[in-house]
């Protein structure tokens, strides 16, 4: 959306890839093909940062983040020289605003930097604002839906300059929850039930809290961050078992942590997130007045978490389910599809940023 949300610079497409950044880790995607309904997954890696790199603020060691990204790209062996990048959804102002179908470019663009000015905490001067056409609007006969970003200049242009210190061009910025819904909502990843008017909450469950988002016929109705999340599960373990965080997650992966692992963290953590997951709804649905959620899915590494999904929909009374943003696709013969399997769920924000160069 921001500084180009799906316009290219190019007649000509470029290679591009999706490069997530957020507080754990950077994550990318390369896809390959012709068109966003047969995409084949060429390449993707993630790369663990160190704590306090990043933060819900934004980014506070460049140089750490350029060299996590450095390693990132040197073992996805990714060719790409374009990458689209992600925008986090807690810095980013969004709104949908209805104008005249007949209006101009100009009009727009004045109608709603006019509105938006109105929503920043801060002067519109200091921000890089975009806007981009959804389509006709429901709302008012002869009107169409214009999406309208915007978000502090310095957040984007840290990760631009990210990208840069690798000889990569960032020409796509994107919100991180649009992402992540544009990746999710694909034909091949969509979950059976989704019909026009479905509400969808999406639950990112990352390793420094959990993002919350609530859609409905493909747009983002509301974001919600809840600063605890998934975080506590990797530091308990870590603590209580005095181990490092790389042994921790392959323990994690193993099944080989000590017996009362369930019973002692494991149990009251996901009764921990259930508890939240419903909170966070419960928040969303009256913040947006929407109809009742059909839908959970959930991701990022907390996805995964066992009894996790189950637990949710019990609570919830909604079907869950984990992100699958590879579904469908082809894969490239050197990927590990057992890995591939595991990492799924935290790559559904590195995947929708990929498929921005279908867009272009």
């Amino acid at each position: 959306m921001l500084s180009n949300f799906v316009r290219s610079f190019f007649s000509k497409k470029p290679l591009l890839a999706g490069l997530d950044i957020c507080p754990s880790e950077v994550r990318m995607v390369e896809l390959s093909g012709t068109n966003a309904k047969h995409p084949r997954l060429e390449r993707y890696a993630r790369e663990s940062l160190p704590y306090g790199a990043v933060s819900s603020d934004g980014i506070e060691n460049l140089r750490q983040v350029m060299e996590a990204v450095g390693r990132l790209w040197n073992r996805s062996g990714s060719r790409a020289r374009e990458v689209a990048i992600s925008i986090p959804a807690a810095s980013a102002f969004t709104e949908i605003i209805v104008v005249a179908a007949g209006s101009s470019d100009q009009q727009r663009e004045t109608l709603a930097k006019t509105y938006m000015a109105g929503l920043l905490p801060y002067p519109i001067e200091q921000a890089l604002f975009d806007y981009s056409i959804i389509g006709p609007s429901s709302k008012a006969a002869g009107h169409i839906d214009l999406l309208i970003a915007a978000a502090r200049k310095e957040d984007i242009e840290d990760r631009v300059a990210i990208a840069e210190s690798l000889g990569l061009k960032a020409t796509v910025a994107d919100v991180d929850s649009y992402a992540a819904l544009n990746a999710l909502l694909r034909d091949d990843a969509a979950p059976a039930t989704m019909t026009a008017g479905t509400v969808v909450a999406l639950l990112r469950l990352e390793a420094h809290g959990t993002h919350a988002s609530l859609a409905c016929d493909g747009r983002v109705v509301v974001d919600h961050d809840d600063a605890g999340g998934h975080q506590q599960l990797e530091y308990k373990i870590m603590r209580n078992y005095g181990l490092t965080q790389e042994e921790s997650r392959r323990r994690q992966r193993d099944g080989s942590l000590p017996d009362g692992y369930v019973a002692d963290i494991l149990a009251p953590y996901v009764d921990e997130v259930a508890t939240k997951a419903q909170e966070s709804l419960r928040a969303m649905q009256a913040s947006a007045r929407t109809g009742d959620v059909a839908r959970i899915v959930l991701a990022g590494p907390g996805a995964q978490t066992p009894g996790l999904a189950q637990t949710i929909q019990k609570r919830a009374n909604v079907a869950t389910s984990i992100a699958a943003p590879f579904a469908g696709m082809s894969v490239a013969a050197a990927i590990d599809r057992r890995q591939l399997a595991a990492d799924a769920p935290s790559c559904a924000v590195a995947c929708g940023l990929a498929l921005r160069q279908f867009d272009r």
